[in-house]
């Protein structure tokens, strides 16, 4: 029977762990940017992580980003040169198992003993802090140019390294940039149209007042990193689409780097979708008819009527 102290400790379990399952759920999405907000997320776990819980006697200070017990690798790495043999290990600690589990069952449990809960939870955030600090102790230039260049984002709190690596993949990208012809929006031009066209003398001119493009920032980082950020329920593509014109270079970095999937959860989809289709028993089926077949399973949502 759970004493009241040990459902209290399954609740606190669940606020500390809910963010990992919120963050997990939300980043393995295909529909919509994902990778631009991992390293946010990622931050913003660790500092709940340092928050006391309402158990905890003493606070532990948010502002710190190092792990708590560091990971030495020398030292761990100098520690398994020096071990000793493992089957040799392995055999003794299988003899003390042994004498454990004789001692036990010679003393009788009492199951309506409190289970000893001090300071556990604190143990179990710890514990996390340290794995997230060992695993995610890096963020990678393509991580970080996908989160400054989602205007719902833009920063993680480091603006002069940050403007300083915008800067540096901006100028590799210009050099490769080549604009995109502006093609014309008359659909059957007439022939007087026509010959305006073909006029060398006269540059077509009248009906550039209905045009509502933007003009080309003079300094497309600088502004940019200057302009406001959008609510989190707005799609960052489309606002690039209307910014195209005035951050050409920024509005294609931005298509590369927005579109990279924060977790290879949609591609396992996929795998799991084809080995459902493709079985022992439909092992012959044709390559082309299984590559129809999978584009209508994973666009069928995408269409009101087959039959149409």
């Amino acid at each position: 029977m759970l004493t009241s102290d040990e459902w209290d400790i399954l609740n606190e379990l669940i606020l500390i762990l809910g963010p990992f399952e919120e963050a997990t759920r939300y980043l393995g999405g295909e529909k919509y940017i994902t990778y631009s907000i991992m390293s946010p997320i990622i931050e913003q776990i660790k500092n709940l992580l340092l928050t006391p819980n309402s158990r905890s006697p003493t606070p532990t200070s948010p502002t710190s980003t190092s792990p708590i017990t560091s990971f030495n690798t020398p030292e761990i790495l100098q520690e398994i040169e020096n071990a000793d043999n493992v089957f040799v290990l392995i055999e003794e600690i299988e003899m003390q198992e042994n004498d454990t589990v004789k001692k036990n069952n010679n003393n009788k449990i009492d199951l309506n003993t409190p289970f000893e809960n001090k300071e556990i939870l604190d143990e179990v955030k710890k514990n996390l802090y340290n794995a997230m600090c060992y695993y995610w102790n890096f963020t990678s230039d393509d991580s970080l140019l996908s989160t400054i260049l989602d205007p719902r984002v833009k920063s993680m709190g480091k603006k002069a390294e940050e403007e300083e690596v915008l800067r540096k993949y901006y100028e590799e990208y210009q050099e490769n940039y080549l604009p995109t012809p502006i093609e014309s929006r008359a659909a059957s031009p007439t022939p007087s149209e026509t010959s305006i066209i073909l006029n060398s003398i006269y540059k077509p001119k009248l009906f550039s007042i209905f045009e509502q493009n933007q003009p080309k920032a003079s300094n497309e980082v600088e502004e940019y990193l200057k302009e406001d950020k959008i609510p989190f329920n707005q799609c960052p593509f489309n606002w690039w689409l209307n910014k195209k014109n005035k951050y050409p270079v920024l509005a294609k970095m931005a298509r590369i780097f927005l579109a990279i999937p924060a977790t290879s959860t949609s591609s396992e989809r996929l795998f799991s979708d084809a080995g459902n289709l493709m079985t022992s028993k439909r092992s012959r089926i044709d390559s082309e008819l299984f590559k129809r077949m999978m584009f209508l399973k994973r666009n069928a949502t995408k269409v009101a009527s087959i039959h149409k």
